[in-house]
């Protein structure tokens, strides 16, 4: 089952959290969560500190944990994902995907307000790992999934060590793509809009296009999300919005399962950003 039962896991994490309170809940999450993710060779602590950095709820708060699981399971989450899944793979022709549910930190005010209760990362072996709060609607829930599995179907043949920055920038364009052409620019993320499109073509101008084709995703992070220097926030993945945006302005028709298969050369090339 590409949706793995991971409320399974939280009933055991919570149940060994009340049986062993002189264990440490952050050592317990780390082994009865992390431990049964499809790592492929990550070291354990690493990793579980990068998904409690992407919104892997606080395990000291049990109780806010207990009933945030209670919650998703009594919205079927779990089920909702499955036939969201089923939908997409059949509409893009996409790969199988392992998919994992988590409770959010409630706790992190960027994730809550700014992210609107919800999070996914992909990393790059068929794996998506989603995090969410019992608030989300539907449509935001479908459009979290919508723009993971669009990262899937993009990069299936990509490697994390040697993707270029140009196919990162882009990839997060076409998944909110995908988000608007199923939804509206309602359900858009806030950082397709958080710059001005002219800011946007000045970054790629200025910094972006000089590093386009610098590899590994680890090495791309302050470019998308931006840093306390020259780098606004999100501006890799503003960019990468704008950039899609103007290509399927410029071609217009395309649906998403043909713009996956276009090359980041050419949609840079048939948008407005191909002279700057």
């Amino acid at each position: 089952m590409p949706v793995i039962r991971t409320d399974l896991w939280l009933a055991d994490f919570i149940k060994k959290a009340r049986s062993y309170p002189t264990i440490h809940p952050i050592m317990l999450q780390k082994e009865t969560l992390c431990g049964q993710l499809k790592t492929k060779g990550k070291n354990i602590t690493l990793f579980h500190y990068q998904l409690m950095k992407l919104g892997l709820f606080n395990p000291e708060h049990i109780e806010a944990a207990e009933r945030e699981i209670r919650l998703l399971k009594k919205q079927q989450v779990w089920e909702r994902i499955e036939k969201e899944y089923e939908y997409l793979k059949k509409k893009w022709d996409g790969p199988e995907t392992d998919i994992y549910i988590f409770p959010i930190d409630q706790s992190n005010r960027e994730l809550m307000k700014i992210l609107k209760g919800k999070n996914g990362m992909n990393f790059f072996d068929n794996t998506i790992v989603l995090f969410v709060h019992s608030s989300v609607s539907e449509k935001e829930l479908q459009a979290l999934l919508t723009h993971e599995y669009n990262h899937a179907c993009r990069i299936q043949d990509k490697k994390y060590e040697t993707i270029p920055l140009k196919d990162s920038i882009i990839m997060e364009g076409l998944a909110e793509h995908a988000v608007e052409q199923r939804f509206g620019k309602k359900m858009l993320a806030t950082w397709t809009s958080i710059h001005s499109k002219e800011k946007a073509k000045k970054l790629w101008k200025d910094i972006l296009l000089a590093k386009h084709n610098l590899q590994g995703f680890q090495n791309h992070t302050i470019y998308l999300m931006g840093n306390s220097k020259n780098i606004p926030k999100w501006g890799g993945y503003n960019v990468g919005y704008y950039i899609v945006d103007s290509f399927c302005e410029n071609q217009p028709g395309l649906s998403v399962k043909q713009l996956l298969s276009i090359s980041s050369d050419d949609l840079i090339a048939g948008s407005d950003f191909s002279n700057p």
